[in-house]
């Protein structure tokens, strides 16, 4: 697998027939723009020469601009989908070279999910996306954004070495599996029912869990104070998040490990 892997090609795009396609669409619209409409003799002329264009030609020409922009987005988009097909194939094949050659790199509850090009958007980024099987992952010890990271940096080298930007191949934050039927049968119904039998002063108004949408999806659980005496004290707030922490650890959640304080919204 590995002989294979460095007798592969590069791969690039046809650059050439999408550059001629393209100086063709920029001539026709240096063309367009290069005649002003007049509407005392309702005709366009040219800004230099002062020939004269009719509404008609004109709307021709336009036509035929748009139709040329248009076939160079077509086909750059075509190329490049051309080029993902092919990468996602070798994508997979080195995951399972660089797995079985590499295994500490990529644990049990860490996944790669590549996109079907066929339902692919054509216009957007092929993105590929790390999954996060957070039963498993909980049971780890393993620092999920330094394990996701790393993995993801080697699968990135492996797109630039073989495949070109063009072919617009993405790889995405991950993907945190079953999360949010986490939140409501583990986090709703006991941690946070344990977190308030500590609270005896009912000092926490609420406590905040959730993944923010970007920042490496990472997790944030934190409590918000209630504003009087005793609660917002430090003494107070620092021995009852020293608990809360302890009750998150039994839990497989480890601050600076799969979970961040931080208030930091998106």
């Amino acid at each position: 697998m590995s002989e294979q892997l460095n007798e592969m090609p590069v791969l690039k795009v046809n650059q050439d027939y999408i550059d001629r396609l393209d100086k063709r669409a920029k001539k026709l619209r240096d063309r367009l723009h290069s005649y002003k409409w007049k509407w005392d003799e309702e005709v366009y002329r040219h800004r230099t020469t002062n020939r004269k264009m009719s509404k008609e030609k004109y709307d021709e020409l336009q036509k035929q601009y748009h139709e040329a922009n248009q076939k160079v987005y077509d086909i750059a988009n075509r190329e490049r989908s051309k080029i993902a097909d092919k990468a996602f194939d070798y994508a997979t094949a080195f995951l399972v070279m660089d797995k079985r050659q590499n295994p500490s790199l990529y644990p049990e509850w860490l996944s790669f999910s590549f996109p079907d090009s066929k339902n692919q958007d054509r216009r957007g980024y092929h993105e590929v996306i790390p999954y996060i099987d957070l039963e498993k992952a909980l049971q780890t010890n393993d620092n999920w954004n330094r394990v996701v990271n790393r993995a993801t940096d080697r699968l990135n080298q492996f797109f630039k070495r073989y495949f070109p930007n063009e072919a617009n191949i993405n790889i995405s934050s991950a993907t945190i599996s079953g999360i949010d039927d986490y939140i409501k049968k583990v986090f709703r119904k006991e941690i946070r029912k344990r977190i308030k039998d500590i609270d005896t002063g009912n000092c926490i108004h609420s406590v905040v869990f959730r993944v923010r949408s970007r920042y490496t999806k990472e997790v944030q659980i934190h409590p918000r104070w209630r504003d009087n005496y005793p609660c917002y004290s430090w003494s107070t707030q620092g021995e009852i998040e020293r608990k809360m922490k302890n009750i998150l650890r039994e839990y497989g959640w480890v601050e600076g490990r799969n979970y961040t304080d931080s208030k930091q919204r998106d």
